[in-house]
């Protein structure tokens, strides 16, 4: 319960009230059917075939690099590629 003259809200818990003077109250409005997002169509595709690299790499190995490169970029550090 939110106490305005107290500038408090109070929850129940255990059969006691604690109080609390710093705390966020979430909101929400409940907006008319008709100006509701509506979900867009699913669109159906055919999936492409992967391009094959020459780069002498496995499926597993080409992964692994790319995702140890994405790790990378996120903490500003350079790519790195694999010597064969």
């Amino acid at each position: 319960q939110i106490h305005r003259s107290l500038k408090a809200c109070f929850i129940p818990y255990g059969g006691r009230e604690y109080g609390y003077g710093s705390y966020e109250v979430l909101a929400l409005k409940q907006t008319p059917k008709e100006s509701a997002v509506k979900p867009k169509p699913e669109v159906k595709t055919t999936p492409k075939e992967p391009e094959k690299k020459d780069d002498g790499l496995s499926d597993f190995e080409r992964r692994v690099l790319q995702r140890h490169n994405y790790y990378r970029k996120k903490h500003g550090a350079p790519a790195l590629t694999m010597d064969r």
